[in-house]
């Protein structure tokens, strides 16, 4: 069972992966609830807003208790879903933050306004079975970096901006990648184990950050 959490705005996130029930996580108002909701599921990520608390609840494993290619949204403060987001294919992952909602597939990720689900961006991508995407943290920033077509590049989107830089900064498949917090640093690396900083590129392009 693999748990992605994604902690508030300012809080590095974590990813866990465990065997055990979900219910022996000690979550807070999460504990119970959680179990509930997730016990025979795989994949999710909780956000915290505020008082409230938002999950995205994507079924998986052996018994998935929910659908693979749903998105469901799941207000713990109200204790009922309040959306649901369908694809064609199985959800690899999924980001979120307080004004945005991001769903990985494995060729295309799609970008979502919050609080009314409407479609913000879709972006095709190179081959991405494990749902490789970061999101910055900050709320003043809006910045996501996902996979390109391009084996080993990552493309870089400001959407406070509205623009875009491409990194070629591998020439295997990327095995993982991440943001800094205001979105001004990504770090990755390929499946051959060579990692790489892309401080520079990022803070050369003064229109992206």
């Amino acid at each position: 069972m693999l748990i992605r959490s994604s902690a508030p705005v300012g809080v590095p996130s974590t990813t866990r992966s465990l065997r055990r029930p979900v219910r022996r996580l000690f979550l807070g108002a999460l504990r119970s609830r959680e179990g509930k909701l997730c016990s025979n599921g795989r994949r999710f990520s909780v956000a915290t807003m505020g008082v409230a608390l938002y999950l995205a609840l994507v079924g998986g494993g052996q018994h998935p208790k929910f659908p693979m290619n749903k998105v469901f949204l799941w207000d713990d403060h109200q204790y009922k879903c309040i959306g649901e987001l369908s694809f064609k294919t199985f959800v690899k992952a999924v980001k979120l933050r307080k004004d945005k909602i991001v769903v990985v597939l494995e060729n295309r990720v799609y970008v979502y306004n919050f609080s009314d689900l409407r479609l913000i961006d879709a972006i095709d991508t190179y081959e991405n079975p494990k749902g490789l995407c970061a999101l910055s943290a900050d709320p003043s920033v809006s910045i996501l970096a996902c996979l390109d077509k391009k084996k080993g590049s990552v493309k870089i989107t400001n959407y406070d901006k509205n623009t875009n830089l491409i990194i070629e900064g591998h020439q295997n498949t990327i095995s993982c990648m991440n943001l800094n917090f205001n979105g001004s640093l990504l770090a990755s690396a390929s499946d051959k184990g060579r990692s790489e900083e892309h401080t520079s590129e990022l803070q050369s392009h003064s229109d992206l950050v």
